[in-house]
């Protein structure tokens, strides 16, 4: 579903990614590994559109995007739902209202179909009981929760997750990712998730991507990073709370 061809970003006379290359289907879950400032959060705003590559190519769906404007990269946004690590919901909105909001703002729907829709997402959050409380009612978890149902809302092809589960407790954060495996499996979603939690890695990620200084030093599945012999995955792999 989407693409980079040999992609190069530079901010302020610095190189933030070289030769980046890679291809990332439907229907699977790709993880992108990396330690802070590695530029990991800066791949997914490429992928969206919001900032544009020095040089190189980006595909979503086998269309090239990144010289679009922004109202041509409103259809491609459709296609990926974001799911920031803040969350990013509205304080003063209730869950339901949170979920519907951009429905309301960007597509001229009848209010009958944005109300099944929200209700779907609740249902499917398991949120139906919470629909009327406030976020900050909410524990880390259900807010979490609401922002993936957020998500969902325009009926997207593909989620992109910047640090699903920064922040939250070993339960929460265990929910979060079953909830993320759940959204293949019962909805046939693939996912970008970005992290710096090896475990978030090995538990649901069908493909791992690592970045370190700006380059991909590794992109196989989670369990063949034993054979990579780079130094960073090979002492990461032997204390990960290094990363």
């Amino acid at each position: 579903m989407i693409e980079f061809k040999d992609v190069h970003l530079y901010y302020s006379g610095r190189e933030v990614l070289k030769e980046i290359s890679m291809h990332i289907p439907d229907g699977k879950i790709t993880a992108i590994l990396g330690p802070s400032g590695s530029g990991k959060s800066t791949i997914i705003r490429l992928m969206l559109g919001l900032i544009q590559p020095t040089y190189g190519e980006i595909f979503v769906d086998g269309i090239e995007i990144s010289k679009f404007s922004e109202e041509e990269l409103f259809p491609i946004r459709k296609k990926m739902g974001i799911v920031f690590q803040g969350n990013a919901l509205f304080d003063s909105m209730t869950v339901s209202e949170n979920m519907g909001f951009f429905l309301r703002e960007n597509l001229n729907l009848p209010e009958h179909e944005i109300a099944r829709r929200v209700d779907e997402q609740l249902k499917f959050a398991g949120l139906e009981t919470h629909a009327h409380q406030l976020p900050d009612s909410l524990s880390g978890g259900m807010r979490k929760r609401v922002a993936i149902g957020r998500a969902l809302i325009f009926e997207p092809e593909m989620i992109l997750f910047d640090e699903p589960t920064a922040g939250l407790d070993p339960v929460s954060s265990n929910k979060i990712l079953a909830f993320i495996g759940q959204l293949k499996k019962e909805k046939g979603l693939g996912a970008v998730m970005v992290t710096h939690i090896i475990n978030d890695v090995f538990s649901i990620a069908d493909d791992v991507l690592i970045l370190y200084h700006g380059e991909i030093i590794f992109h196989d599945e989670p369990n063949k990073m034993q054979e990579c012999d780079h130094p960073f995955v090979q002492s990461f792999l032997l204390d990960p709370e290094e990363l």
